[in-house]
């Protein structure tokens, strides 16, 4: 990623409403995000070998904005 990848990026804070266990991973974790938008998004992160599901719930978090979005686990997101 480059500087002028970089500039294009949003920063936002978001509270996790939910999260889960992304199947057949033991590292992925699919948490549902209010970003204050209308509806909630659907993020993948890398956070099960430090948090449970529950420990995540009702947690604020920043969130980086203008990333691709990819397949994982045949799953787009």
């Amino acid at each position: 990623m480059g500087f002028e990848d970089f500039q294009k990026m949003e920063l936002k804070v978001g509270h996790i409403r939910s999260c889960r266990k992304v199947e057949k991973s033991n590292k992925l974790l699919c948490s549902e995000v209010d970003l204050a938008e209308g509806r909630l998004r659907s993020i993948v992160s890398g956070a099960a070998e430090f948090y449970t599901p529950e420990e995540l719930k009702n947690r604020k978090v920043l969130v980086v904005f203008k990333l691709e979005t990819g397949q994982i686990y045949g799953r787009s997101f």
